[in-house]
C-alpha cells in the first residue's frame, strides 16, 4: 500500500498484514491472534471497503480488499478444520460459515465494481 492509501483509508491500513499502518488490536488482528470476532468492527471495516471500491475497482484498493479476505476466509476453515486447534471462540460453526460466505461476497461483489448490496446480513 502507498502511504496516501494509508492516509486516506486508515481503517483499512490497520487491518492489511502488507501496510506499514497493519496493528495487532485490529479486528483482523484480533481474529488471527486471539481467535475473536468483533461483529461491529467488522461491519465497520467492510464498509470501509465497499467506500474505497465505490470509485471503482483499482488495483490497489482489490489488492487491499483481497489482502483482508483472503485473511478471513483463511480464518475460517481453520475454525473449521478438525485438524487444527485454532478456533474462534466467539463463534459457532453456523456463524463461521456465514462469516465466510457474506466475506466472499463482499469481494466477489467488489472485483466485478458492484457495490455489494449487504442487506441480507442487516438485523433487524
Amino acid at each position: 500500500m502507498t502511504e496516501q492509501f494509508d492516509d486516506e483509508y486508515p481503517l483499512l491500513a490497520r487491518n492489511d498484514p502488507a501496510s506499514d499502518g497493519w496493528e495487532d488490536e485490529s479486528v483482523l488482528g484480533r481474529l488471527m491472534e486471539n481467535g475473536l470476532f468483533d461483529e461491529e468492527g467488522y461491519a465497520e471495516l467492510e464498509t470501509a471497503m465497499i467506500e474505497a471500491a465505490s470509485g471503482g475497482p483499482h488495483f490497489e484498493t482489490l489488492g487491499v480488499v483481497a489482502r483482508i479476505t483472503e485473511r478471513i476466509t483463511l480464518m475460517t476453515k481453520r475454525h473449521v478444520d478438525p485438524d487444527d486447534a485454532y478456533r474462534i471462540g466467539n463463534m459457532d460453526d453456523e456463524q463461521v460459515a456465514e462469516l465466510d460466505r457474506r466475506v466472499r461476497f463482499c469481494l466477489l461483489e467488489i472485483s466485478l465494481g458492484n457495490e455489494p448490496d449487504m442487506s441480507r446480513w442487516e438485523q433487524d
